[in-house]
């Protein structure tokens, strides 16, 4: 089994050579900054017309 640190020194060698790469994690990609982000502007674009919500920026 290929440890983490492989990966990321796989992935930083492959950048240097101009190709892009992806590692997979263990955590889950919803629990992410940015979807949380994307979650919170999909309910504002499916609830444009409600007035009673409002968004949060951060």
């Amino acid at each position: 089994m290929r440890s983490h640190a492989e990966a990321t020194c796989i992935q930083h060698s492959l950048a240097e050579a101009g190709i892009a790469a992806v590692a997979a994690g263990k955590q889950s990609l919803y629990a992410t900054g940015e979807a949380g982000e994307l979650h919170i502007l999909l309910l504002a674009l499916l609830h444009g017309g409600d007035d009673g919500r409002r968004l949060k920026v951060h």
